[in-house]
């Protein structure tokens, strides 16, 4: 199992928090199906960001699309905006918009859930290519000339924020270099791949899960993403904060969600439902 100690047993960087502002019917399915979502880098929600990933003599932007992501607020406290902006369903109709407000919550994990690899079901994941969903392996140390559908690397990274007219989000990603076996190509250097924002969205205080993988026949595009699959212990002294707009409703609603998991009873028993450090302070 020494290749997934790789992956999940990462050298820890002090992380003040872990939170994952989202919604009751993502909860459910994360909690129901047992599985984080990455998704696909190309739909970076930073425009700056990605931009760059066009800019790159050699490299389509299409090459950049073996790369996935999961966002976590590293903030101790919640986040007025990120409240507002976050955990708004793509399909709000007949939804008021009241309601998608106290239908929000906010996922608090333990800051280390990531670095244990006993959290995680490691024999394969789950890769979505728009059409359906594949077996994919983890690494295996597998010699390039019979790669096929796996995952490369997976690691913490912070976001580093810098203003909008920076130059550093016109350098490329990319550069040439031999690669054995195929000759001379680019590659894609991945020391800021995926690490840097514009100043706008320094108060989310962010902070990625980011995963390369390989796919053959190469298929990846905007809607793709992977989902990690995780065992009952991921889920182990969670904490599920309500929304700030909730009337008394949504501890029930959540209680029914965990209720009708798969969640091992002891487990279940360590995850805590709490209200909002921010109810009663919006309109």
């Amino acid at each position: 199992m020494e290749y997934q100690d790789r992956l999940f047993n990462i050298k820890p960087y002090p992380i003040k928090s872990l939170k994952h502002y989202t919604n009751m019917s993502n909860l459910k399915k994360i909690l129901d199906d047992k599985t984080w979502k990455l998704t696909n880098i190309l739909s970076m929600n930073d425009k700056k960001e990605s931009t760059r990933l066009g800019i790159d003599g050699g490299i389509e932007r299409r090459d950049f699309s073996t790369f996935y992501l999961a966002s976590f607020s590293n903030m101790r406290r919640e986040s007025h905006a990120m409240w507002h902006i976050y955990g708004t369903p793509k399909i709000k109709e007949g939804i008021s918009d009241l309601q998608i407000k106290k239908n929000k919550v906010l996922i608090d994990l333990k800051k280390d859930v990531f670095f244990n690899s006993d959290n995680f079901e490691i024999d394969y994941f789950h890769y979505w290519d728009g059409k359906n969903f594949r077996k994919c392996m983890y690494n295996k140390k597998i010699p390039l000339k019979n790669f096929d559908n796996y995952l490369r690397t997976c690691l913490f990274a912070k976001i580093n924020y810098y203003d909008s007219k920076d130059e550093i989000f016109e350098k490329s990603y990319s550069y040439t270099s031999s690669i054995k076996g195929l000759g001379i190509g680019r590659v894609i250097n991945i020391s800021n791949f995926g690490r840097i924002k514009t100043r706008s969205w320094e108060y989310e205080k962010e902070i990625r899960l980011l995963a390369g993988a390989s796919f053959f026949p190469h298929a990846p595009y905007e809607e793709s993403y992977l989902l990690l699959r995780l065992k009952d212990k991921f889920f182990e002294k969670m904490k599920i904060i309500l929304s700030p707009w909730d009337d008394g409703e949504g501890y029930d609603i959540v209680n029914e969600i965990l209720a009708t998991s798969h969640i091992e009873p002891e487990i279940l028993k360590t995850i805590k439902i709490v209200s909002s450090s921010e109810k009663g302070m919006f309109n």
